[in-house]
């Protein structure tokens, strides 16, 4: 039986992620959200989805390290897949100290999934742990400077954590996405006018994309096809930071 913990698994890749996963016989998923209505949807009636009710802005880095331990008690991690992030887009101007604290809290999580998966029982050996990230830790845009930040720290932690990790074959890699088509992305579109929509997809040559395209990445990199990759950015982002 392959084990699977998957974060912000009640929308957008994680839940695209979760809902392909769980197709599989062989595979038991421990699932983590914030909304426990939404964590209801995801995999009705399965009997391998263990979901776990936890804001991640909400809890200290020390106690979710804990839970995932607890997690892992009975059977350890083939895969882990940290996706529940904030999406805070403000000019520095107008950034105040708690929207700023909420949007870092991303880089917490990382580093409390990253200091659980070292500990002995938690991940299998061989397993292969992917951290959602975003080309905004790449390229400076503007209003983007806690969120950039965060997925910044993210894919530094990553590149540690893959060398700690790899004695034991464990793989660690950070997923760079461009702007594809999910719940977090309208939030942000609905924010701006009609023509700065138009100019930010005119930035992607491929187009916006799908969240499948983004959701077969992470899988690739949760595979053994993968084997022989870690520490690195995989960047699915249609052509966004070439152009």
């Amino acid at each position: 039986m392959r084990r699977y913990l998957i974060t912000g698994a009640t929308s957008g890749v994680g839940y695209a992620v979760a809902d392909k996963l769980r197709l599989h016989n062989d595979c038991e998923l421990v699932i983590v959200g914030r909304d426990e209505q939404r964590l209801r949807t995801v995999a009705p009636g399965s009997l391998r989805v263990r979901r776990e009710l936890v804001d991640l802005v909400g809890v200290e880095p020390y106690g979710l390290s804990q839970a995932i331990r607890t997690w892992a008690a009975d059977l350890p991690f083939d895969g882990i897949f940290h996706a529940a992030g904030e999406e805070t887009v403000l000019p520095l101007r107008m950034m105040d100290d708690a929207r700023y604290r909420r949007t870092m809290t991303f880089a917490d999580s990382t580093f409390a999934i990253l200091r659980a998966a070292v500990t002995r029982g938690v991940m299998r050996d061989s397993g292969s742990i992917v951290i959602m990230s975003s080309v905004a830790a790449h390229r400076g845009t503007a209003g983007m400077a806690a969120y950039s930040a965060a997925r910044a720290a993210a894919e530094a932690m990553v590149r540690v954590a893959a060398a700690e990790l790899a004695p034991r074959g464990i793989r660690v890699n950070a997923l760079a996405a461009g702007a594809f088509a999910s719940p977090m992305h309208e939030r942000l579109m609905q924010r701006q006018p009609e023509e700065a929509r138009a100019a930010y997809a005119r930035k992607h040559p491929l187009g916006i994309g799908q969240v499948d395209a983004v959701r077969d990445a992470v899988l690739h990199l949760l595979g053994p096809q993968s084997a022989w990759t870690t520490g690195a950015v995989m960047v699915v982002d249609g052509g966004y930071l070439a152009a």
